[in-house]
């Protein structure tokens, strides 16, 4: 069987998921030949930066205007149409990575994607199952659309919003969870990463992190929670943010203001490690980061959220009680002191998370897919007999 995993590069969301996609079926089966491409990118240069940077610049420089944009495509609108006949028109350049790749099943990482392929499989270009992969914990109109044939979501609860759509049948939804590596669910020797921190293992931790995107608003909640007199010690992951690292050391080698022990990293590839270490996560609500949070029992505190799918992932955390919301840099370490102080309710917030969260989801997805093969092969087959 060859599996052809489509993403786009709006976010390290989309392209994470489709990595632990790859890894665990490489993994679980020789026999399965594994792509992923760049959907977006495929369509062409101009196409590919006009919705990728156009998205970035909207979410980061006018989040308002982009939360409206979001809240009037997930209806049917006029820019749902003028998007879908671009999209399609944009699509019609993945029939030859169909023809190259020759795949027997596609999952698709992103909505636009999704709706490239839905118009494609309609007009009879392609005629693959073709499972479609949200990557956040609430559902949008862009996602859906006849010529899909399965839906994977993150929880259950999406699913009554998704019938409200009137576009795809309850059966076509599978709540098998977002893909993420293995290693975010293996607990870890907490004696070992304390030691190698030089951290003390009875004392409460704070994990904090920026956003894909590098926000700079978690050396705030930081700067905050430095003046709260909770007993806590913090690890600060900056990612590919050089800026935002150059202003935290700073700040750590000023010996005139008030810190509390902590460790500074930039990007790292043992980020599990922490997660599994810490007490609580100030981090925003990415569908891809609160995965891995959730895999780790890592209650969180959620600053800044995006209007649209980061705001929504918000709602559905608090929710569960899996969450808080951050008010602003002044309050924030106030919030977050309070919840570290409070053990009942951090493990209450832990159980939480080990109740909503999706193990296995990679190797389901791919079992879906197997699935969906099998069933293509015995209707070509039954086809050809009649």
């Amino acid at each position: 069987m060859k599996i052809l995993i489509l993403t786009a590069s709006t976010g390290g969301g989309h392209k994470s998921a489709a990595a632990a996609l790859l890894d665990t079926i490489k993994k679980t089966s020789t026999d399965t030949v594994v792509e992923i491409e760049d959907g977006l990118k495929y369509c062409g240069k101009l196409y590919n930066k006009l919705i990728c940077e156009g998205y970035v610049v909207l979410a980061t420089k006018t989040p308002r205007l982009y939360g409206k944009l979001y809240n009037i495509s997930d209806k049917e609108s006029t820019i749902n149409s003028i998007c879908n006949n671009i999209n399609y028109k944009e699509g019609k350049k993945l029939i030859s990575l169909f023809n190259e790749k020759k795949p027997d099943v596609v999952i698709s990482c992103h909505a636009f994607v999704t709706t490239m392929l839905a118009m494609l499989k309609r007009k009879n270009k392609i005629s693959v199952p073709i499972i479609s992969l949200i990557t956040d914990f609430a559902p949008h109109r862009t996602y859906f659309a006849s010529g899909i044939d399965a839906y994977v979501t993150s929880n259950e609860n999406m699913l009554e919003e998704i019938e409200n759509y009137n576009l795809i049948s309850a059966d076509k939804i599978h709540a098998l969870g977002i893909p993420i590596a293995d290693k975010f669910y293996k607990p870890q020797n907490k004696k070992q990463i304390a030691k190698k921190l030089e951290f003390d293992i009875n004392k409460p931790t704070v994990l904090l992190m920026s956003g894909s995107f590098g926000v700079s608003e978690v050396l705030d909640f930081y700067e905050s929670l430095m003046l709260t007199d909770v007993d806590c010690q913090c690890i600060v992951i900056t990612g590919h943010n050089k800026k935002l690292y150059n202003e935290f050391s700073k700040y750590l080698s000023n010996p005139n203001v008030s810190q509390k022990p902590t460790r500074l990293f930039e990007f790292i590839s043992n980020v599990e490690e922490y997660m599994h270490f810490a007490d609580l996560v100030v981090t925003k609500p990415g569908g891809l980061t609160v995965t891995e949070s959730l895999a780790c029992s890592l209650p969180m505190a959620i600053y800044n959220a995006i209007p649209g799918q980061e705001n929504e992932n918000a709602q559905y955390l608090i929710s569960q009680n899996v969450a808080i919301s951050l008010n602003d840099a002044k309050t924030g370490g106030k919030q977050i002191a309070e919840l570290i102080k409070d053990k009942d309710k951090l493990n209450e917030m832990r159980e939480n998370c080990k109740k909503i969260r999706k193990e296995n989801s990679a190797l389901n997805i791919f079992r879906l897919a197997q699935n969906l093969v099998e069933q293509s092969q015995i209707n070509s087959k039954f086809g050809e007999q009649v």
